[in-house]
């Protein structure tokens, strides 16, 4: 909910911002894995390992009320301009007077207002992004059920003494490795077939699906290795639609934060609808190949 909130914020800004954007969630996601397998090796519990992060949660207020008041000081201060107020402009926050001139000029000559949700809007805004909200959730699905549930099953007979017995967590943190890779790879190379992900993607998850139900006893190495390209893949398809969205010529730029927001909640939808299956498919499908 959150991501997909903030997302909508990049309707502001040129499409290269996306570029550290999806870099700086893709670190978030290292940052996290990494951060719970250490934990985990030191015998910390879950419950210590989600207390020990609420600090972070005030931080992240702080700094997106400070943020929030940045932004709306300085789209004050252009409104101003165009109306003949020049003496306001120069902002009283010491922040502000040090950036003015650079943040000033990327900001856009008015604050469009955003398109109103109702639905024959929101039908209306997916078939402006259709293709790639789709494509995305796929991915999400796919790449979810690969860390998630077919996972746990994969790992079900980890050894309790070497490496291999901390198997999910390295499998999520081989993930989170590739998903930076990929979201960073945007700087590099842009993709605007993403459907060629979404079928990478898929087959991916072929092979997981695959060896879940038909393998007693996967090596942990191909595990490790195959999660890290599903990191990549699911990066690529998250930095290079959110990057065509942000971009795309034809969505207006007051429509374009409910674009990002509907993007946002479609593939949360498909880790949502992911959830269920994994209990359908522990529960039901797996025991009936048993």
């Amino acid at each position: 909910l959150g991501g997909s909130t903030v997302m909508g914020f990049l309707k502001t800004f040129d499409a290269q911002v996306v570029f550290g954007w999806a870099s700086g969630t893709g670190f978030a996601g290292i940052f996290g894995a990494g951060y719970y397998l250490t934990l985990k090796a030191v015998g910390a519990s879950v419950m210590i390992s989600l207390v020990s992060l609420l600090p972070m949660y005030v931080i992240y207020i702080v700094v997106f009320f400070r943020l929030n008041k940045i932004g709306r000081t300085h789209e004050n201060a252009i409104i101003e301009v165009e109306e003949g107020h020049t003496e306001s402009i120069v902002p009283a926050d010491d922040y502000l007077s040090s950036h003015a001139p650079s943040v000033s000029a990327a900001m856009p000559p008015h604050k469009p207002k955003n398109v109103t949700i109702s639905f024959s809007n929101i039908c209306q805004l997916y078939k402006l992004i259709v293709y790639y909200t789709f494509s995305l959730a796929i991915v999400y699905f796919c790449e979810y059920s690969c860390i998630g549930y077919l996972a746990h099953v994969l790992v079900r007979h980890k050894p309790s003494s070497s490496i291999h017995r901390f198997s999910f967590e390295i499998i999520q943190a081989c993930y989170q490795i590739g998903v930076f890779i990929g979201r960073s790879s945007l700087v590099v190379v842009k993709i605007k077939k993403v459907w060629l992900l979404t079928f990478a993607q898929l087959l991916l998850f072929a092979s997981w699906l695959t060896w879940a139900l038909w393998f007693e006893r996967i090596n942990f190495w191909i595990l490790y290795v195959s999660i890290f390209f599903v990191g990549i893949v699911g990066g690529m398809s998250y930095a290079n639609v959110i990057f065509s969205i942000v971009g795309h010529p034809k969505i207006e730029k007051e429509k374009k934060e409910a674009c990002l927001n509907l993007n946002g909640a479609s593939y949360e939808t498909a880790v949502l609808l992911n959830s269920f299956i994994g209990v359908l498919f522990e529960n039901v499908i797996r025991p009936l190949r048993a």
